[in-house]
């Protein structure tokens, strides 16, 4: 326990210009929340590079800044290579691992789950019906930014080579959503639910497990090659396993005779007493779906609810 403070003492130390920042991005994020409409350019009327300060880009910069403080703090204590000035000291790999955790317990996790409660609390909604909700929104936080952002910082030396991993990251996931729009499909089709799930429990477990094989080993390679393994797998048992036909399934096609519902569709009729007369070729049917949730706005995303 002395060590794991001892590491999180150094890390404040190092980083305590991004706590700041990141806790300033926050106050501006709970700021957007209370008035949205209220001095929305108020940074600009300083200098247009201060637009990444308005309230529709305060939440995605928020996140960004998140994502490289997580960066910044792992990296700290590079786990490439053996020539680190911190491998000659006594550090345990889950002390080390356990440090960088509550650094982002405490400096991300906790301010957010407090401006949280803050808001429930101003918008009137009651706390602790929401709570589970706001619970289970620090949860999926982790998964979705703080994880992977763990995992790229693990598997890079610098910050350099995150970018270009990145990048490449970026650039395939291009190519096979392209890919994906070019393999012709009449049908909505999806694999069965137990494979959905043994798929998902593949991807998100490499995405838990090979941060710690990195921690605890520190071999890039190796732990690159198990990530890209089980992607390999998860894609492969795609291809393999036989879709089934969703809609069908789900909505099975019925009689005329014993539906419950009729549509019929009408040709309008000629406009009367007009200079031009317009005929509708091409009939359409417009439908409007309204849903009114009963979470505020800012618990219905799995991270930081885009507003």
């Amino acid at each position: 326990m002395n060590q794991i403070l001892h590491i999180f003492r150094k890390d404040v130390r190092r980083h305590w210009p991004e706590i700041l920042i990141s806790l300033a991005l926050l106050a501006l994020f709970t700021r957007h929340q209370l008035h949205p409409w209220q001095n929305s350019n108020a940074f600009s009327s300083f200098s247009p590079y201060f637009f990444i300060l308005e309230g529709g880009y305060i939440t995605p910069a928020t996140i960004l800044f998140w994502a490289f403080l997580v960066v910044r703090v792992v990296q700290g204590e590079s786990l490439v290579g053996d020539r680190q000035w911190w491998v000659t000291k006594p550090y345990e790999w889950w002390n080390l691992l356990a440090a960088k955790l509550l650094f982002i317990l405490v400096f991300i996790s906790v301010p957010l789950f407090h401006v949280h409660l803050f808001l429930l609390h101003q918008f009137g909604f009651p706390i602790l019906r929401n709570l589970s909700a706001l619970l289970l929104t620090q949860l999926a936080l982790y998964f979705v930014l703080f994880l992977p952002a763990l995992l790229l910082a693990s598997l890079t030396k610098n910050f350099g080579q995150l970018l270009l991993t990145a990048a490449c990251i970026l650039l395939v996931g291009i190519g096979i959503a392209w890919l994906a729009t070019k393999i012709p499909s009449s049908e909505i089709e999806s694999p069965p639910a137990v494979v959905e799930h043994f798929q998902d429990f593949l991807l998100w477990g490499s995405v838990v497990a090979v941060p710690v094989w990195q921690f605890a080993r520190r071999r890039r390679w190796v732990s690159a090659a198990a990530l890209l393994g089980v992607l390999a797998v998860n894609s492969l048992i795609s291809v393999i396993v036989p879709n089934a036909k969703t809609v069908e399934k789900d909505y099975p096609s019925v009689e005329v005779e014993t539906s419950p519902a009729r549509i019929v569709i009408r040709q309008p009729a000629d406009m009367v007493g007009r200079r031009m007369q317009t005929r509708c070729s091409t009939p359409y049917l417009k439908s409007i779906c309204m849903f009114r949730s009963p979470f505020p706005a800012f618990l219905r995303a799995p991270w930081l609810w885009w507003t």
